[in-house]
């Protein structure tokens, strides 16, 4: 996503719109959105709005309890929710999904893909996530540790036999842990050159064997 990039074009947003600033405001109005879906209230200008009036009809459940009519609900609110969310956060444009109950009750895009242009996001616009891909790999794995299935403690030579690293007592030790804690002694960004010359994934783990560390195992963070 892109963000303002003259200070005349950040003016009707206060201050100079910064990426910390983006995603708290764009948190904001997703958490609003999580309150429809709850039944909750949530203070700022954007929760207001997005809470179930008092007399909502009965049968929205108590509040904490996700309902197939608060999902509709929201499904309803969103166009509203995503303009206001736009406006405070400028950002140029998000696509969104709600799911409930396993399936997906709605898919779409709000704005531009790029200020001062005219393509529109719509449900199969892709986006450059960076480091947001980490949460979401964590939110996976969590899962997947939660069913038993692994521990955050399991080693990678258990779990992949043909994960290696570059010295061996490492191989034998990382654990999935260590990789998301970035202190495996792989240095910063390792693979992402690999990635950006076309190798698929599977290329880019086998060839981490041949980066030297660049600290001691458990000794640093990169």
């Amino acid at each position: 996503m892109t963000t303002r990039s003259s200070e005349s074009e950040s003016k009707p947003f206060g201050p100079p719109l910064t990426r910390r600033r983006a995603l708290a405001r764009t948190g904001a109005g997703l958490a609003a959105l999580g309150s429809v879906l709850a039944g909750g209230r949530s203070s700022g200008v954007v929760a207001q709005e997005a809470s179930p009036p008092v007399d909502e009809p009965s049968t929205i459940d108590a509040p904490g309890v996700v309902t197939s009519q608060r999902a509709a609900l929201a499904v309803e609110r969103l166009p509203e929710l995503a303009e206001t969310i736009l406006q405070q956060s400028g950002v140029p444009g998000m696509a969104v999904a709600v799911v409930y109950d396993d399936a997906v009750t709605f898919s779409g895009g709000f704005g531009v893909r790029e200020i001062g242009k005219d393509a529109a996001v719509d449900a199969d616009t892709v986006f450059q996530l960076a480091s947001v891909s980490k949460p979401l790999a964590a939110t996976v794995v969590s899962s997947v540790v939660g069913d038993g299935a692994v521990a955050w403690e399991s080693r990678l030579a258990d779990i992949a036999p043909g994960f290696a690293l570059h010295d061996a007592w490492t191989t034998q030790n990382v654990s999935v842990a260590d990789l998301f804690a970035h202190r495996s002694g792989l240095h910063d960004h390792a693979g992402d050159l690999l990635e950006d010359l076309g190798f698929d994934r599977d290329e880019i783990l086998h060839r981490l064997r041949f980066l030297e560390p660049e600290y001691s195992f458990r000794a640093g963070y990169e």
